[in-house]
C-alpha cells in the first residue's frame, strides 16, 4: 500500500517555515560583523524554502513516491516504533548501523515490507542510513514530509552558506558571482533541499571542506573541527563513498599548494606545481588500491559491474518510458574504454542534456542550466584574465581543488548514470565547485587572497 506524502500535520508547515526564518535571522544577527550574512543569507534561505517546497509538491502529488519518498517512510517508522512499541530498541534501531532483515524488530519489518511495500530499504546500508538521518530530522517535524523536507533544506543551506563565506574570505572582491554559484544553482536548490542522499552528501561535502581547511591550513586545532571531520568523513563514506574518493586528490594539492605559497616564491612556486600535480594523481591510485585491497566493492571488476548495471537499467528505463536516457557508444569498461569515453562523459555531466536530446519539460529546465554553464564556460575561457589564469593555476589551491573535484566526480557520475533524470541529481555536489571554477577562472590573481 502506498501511503500519501501528504496529510493535517503539513498544515504545521507555515509555524515551521516562520521557526526557520526566526533562526535564520538569529544567525545573521548573530554574525552581525559579517557582510556576507547581511547580504546574502536571507535571500538565500528563500531560495532554499522555494526548492524544498517545489521537491514536495512534485513528490508528494506528481510522482507520489520515489527514493526521497521511502527514506522518509521508513524514518517515520522507525520513529513510530520508538514511541509506541519499544523506546530502548527504537533507538539502536535509529542510532545503529546494522542492516539486514534478520536484524530488524518484526514489527518494523512487517511495517516497511508488508504495509508500505518499501522492506528493500532494511538491507541497503547506504539507504538505510538516509532513512535514519531522516527519521531524527522528521522526529522534530511530527512525522510531516513537508516539514521533514524544509528542515533539510534549512539544515543544509548553513553547511552550503559555511563553505560559501570561507571562499569569499579568500576572493572577498568576488562574492556576487560566488553567491550564484553556492546559493542560486537551480538544480543544487531543487535537489540538494530535501530528503535525498544528495542533499545530506553536499551538506557534508561543505562542512568537511570548511573543516579541513580550519585546521590544517589555518592550524585551528578547535575540539569541533577534529569531531567534525571524521564524523562528515563517515557520512560520505557510508552514503556515496565516490564524492569521498573524487574529493580527496584535490585536498591534498589544496594543502600542498597552500604550504608551497608560503614557503616559496616567484618561479618556484610554478615549478614545484608538476610534482603536487604528481601526488594528486599517486594519492588518488593509493586510495583506490587500499579501497580495492579493504572493501571489495571497490575492486575493479565489481566497480565495472555496477556501472553496466547502472548502463542496463537506465536503458531499460528509457526503452519503457521513452525518457530521459544517453549513450556514450560502444564501451566494455576496461582501462581503454574508460579513458576514451571520459571526455564525452564529462561534456555530458556539465553540459548536458543538450537541447537537440530534450523529450519533456523538465529535460527543458535541465537543458536550459546546462547551456547556461555552457556559456559561462565560453566566456571564463575567452576572457583575458581566464586564459593567463589557466597557465597560473599551479599557485591557485581553491582553483586546482575545483578543477581536479570537477574533473574527477564529473567523469565518475558521466561514465555510470547513462540516464539524465539520475544525473542531474548525482552531478550536484560538483555544481558549486564548477560554478567557483568559472567565476574564479576570471579573477586576478594580485587580488586573491591567500
Amino acid at each position: 500500500m502506498r501511503p500519501n506524502f501528504y496529510s493535517l500535520v503539513d498544515l504545521f508547515a507555515p509555524l515551521y517555515l516562520l521557526l526557520f526564518y526566526f533562526l535564520a535571522e538569529r544567525i545573521v544577527a548573530k554574525n552581525n560583523n559579517n557582510l556576507l550574512y547581511k547580504k546574502y543569507f536571507i535571500g538565500g534561505f528563500w531560495y532554499k524554502m522555494f526548492g524544498s517546497f517545489c521537491f514536495y509538491l512534485i513528490y508528494a502529488f506528481y510522482y507520489r513516491g520515489g527514493d526521497s519518498c521511502t527514506y522518509f517512510i521508513n524514518g517515520t517508522v522507525f520513529n513510530e516504533y520508538m514511541l509506541f512499541e519499544n523506546f530502548g530498541d527504537g533507538l539502536r534501531v535509529i542510532f545503529s548501523n546494522f542492516s539486514g532483515y534478520e536484524n530488524f524488530p518484526a514489527w518494523v519489518y512487517y511495517k516497511s515490507a508488508y504495509v508500505y511495500g518499501e522492506g528493500y530499504i532494511l538491507i541497503d546500508s547506504r539507504a538505510l542510513l538516509t532513512a535514519r538521518i531522516s527519521s531524527v530530522v522528521s522526529i522534530f517535524c511530527l512525522n510531516s514530509y513537508l516539514c521533514t523536507n524544509l528542515a533539510f533544506g534549512f539544515l543544509s543551506y548553513i553547511a552550503v552558506f559555511k563553505l560559501f563565506t570561507l571562499f569569499c574570505r579568500l576572493y572577498p572582491e568576488w562574492s556576487q558571482g560566488l553567491s550564484f554559484a553556492f546559493l542560486k544553482v537551480p538544480s543544487v536548490i531543487f535537489w540538494g533541499s530535501s530528503v535525498n542522499k544528495d542533499t545530506i552528501c553536499l551538506s557534508m561535502l561543505c562542512i568537511l571542506i570548511y573543516a579541513f581547511y580550519k585546521v590544517f591550513i589555518q592550524l585551528n586545532i578547535s575540539l569541533k573541527y577534529l569531531l567534525v571531520l571524521p564524523l562528515c568523513t563517515y557520512v560520505i563514506f557510508s552514503i556515496k563513498s565516490y564524492i569521498l574518493v573524487a574529493a580527496i586528490p584535490g585536498l591534498v594539492v589544496f594543502l600542498l599548494i597552500n604550504y608551497q605559497n608560503k614557503m616559496l616564491s616567484g618561479a618556484a612556486r610554478y615549478l614545484f606545481t608538476p610534482f603536487l600535480v604528481a601526488i594528486s594523481v599517486v594519492s588518488l591510485l593509493l586510495l583506490y588500491q587500499t579501497l580495492s585491497d579493504t572493501f571489495s566493492e571497490f575492486s575493479a571488476d565489481n566497480l565495472a559491474k555496477k556501472a553496466e548495471g547502472f548502463q542496463s537499467w537506465h536503458t531499460q528505463l528509457q526503452d519503457e518510458s521513452g525518457g530521459s536516457g544517453y549513450s556514450l557508444g560502444e564501451m566494455d569498461f576496461s582501462a581503454g574504454s574508460i579513458l576514451r569515453t571520459s571526455p564525452l562523459a564529462l561534456a555530458i555531466t556539465l553540459f548536458g542534456p543538450f537541447p537537440w536530446q530534450v523529450r519533456n519539460a523538465v529535460m527543458f529546465l535541465s537543458s536550459l542550466e546546462g547551456m547556461y554553464f555552457f556559456y559561462l564556460f565560453l566566456v571564463a575561457f575567452s576572457s583575458s584574465y581566464g586564459l593567463s589564469k589557466i597557465g597560473k593555476i599551479g599557485v591557485e589551491p581553491v582553483l586546482l581543488f575545483c578543477l581536479l573535484f570537477t574533473v574527477i566526480l564529473g567523469i565518475s557520475v558521466g561514465l555510470t548514470s547513462f540516464n539524465y533524470g539520475a544525473l542531474v541529481r548525482f552531478k550536484i555536489p560538483l555544481m558549486p565547485f564548477f560554478a567557483s571554477f568559472l567565476v574564479l577562472l576570471r579573477q586576478p590573481l594580485k587580488k586573491t587572497q591567500k
